[in-house]
């Protein structure tokens, strides 16, 4: 992650950022309304933004939720001014790295199949297509399901001496 980069919780009383959010998510998405109130109350939902360590307005969010083994990444947003400076690469970073912690057995997402550049993004990071879904985004409009296993450390056997 770049050094001028700052990866953190998204907490619901600080406006500046829920505002920035807010934002993003109009500019970055056909439909937006991912950082409504009801996302951000509801149980086991995880957002972080990601901003430069000059500015306080987010650069970037990403919003996740736990599903039984998995953690599904919602979304993901950088602002288009600050595209290709590493913010969506920090955040799934960040996303990932808070799985492997709970020891969850894979991270989960859907993009669409036009996106290019978030599906090259995913691929770097190790996640492959695992499905389409036709019309997931609207007719005529499919999503890529892409999967990340996430590899569990082995734990060793105590062998007596």
């Amino acid at each position: 992650m770049p050094s001028h980069l700052l990866v953190e919780p998204l907490a619901s009383d600080d406006i500046l950022a829920v505002t920035g959010c807010l934002i993003l998510d109009a500019l970055c998405f056909p439909r937006p309304g991912f950082v409504a109130a009801r996302d951000l109350t509801r149980p086991g939902f995880r957002a972080w933004v990601c901003r430069s360590t000059e500015t306080p307005s987010p650069w970037g969010f990403l919003g996740c939720t736990r599903v039984r083994d998995s953690l599904h990444v919602s979304a993901v947003a950088t602002h288009p001014d600050f595209r290709r400076q590493g913010v969506a690469f920090a955040l799934m970073r960040t996303a990932i790295l808070q799985a492997r912690h709970a020891r969850l057995a894979r991270v989960v997402l859907e993009v669409s199949p036009d996106n290019e550049g978030a599906v090259a993004l995913y691929q770097k990071l190790g996640f492959t297509i695992s499905n389409r879904v036709p019309g997931y985004y609207g007719a005529g409009e499919d999503a890529l399901v892409m999967t990340l296993p996430l590899a569990q450390p082995k734990t060793r056997l105590k062998t007596r001496s």
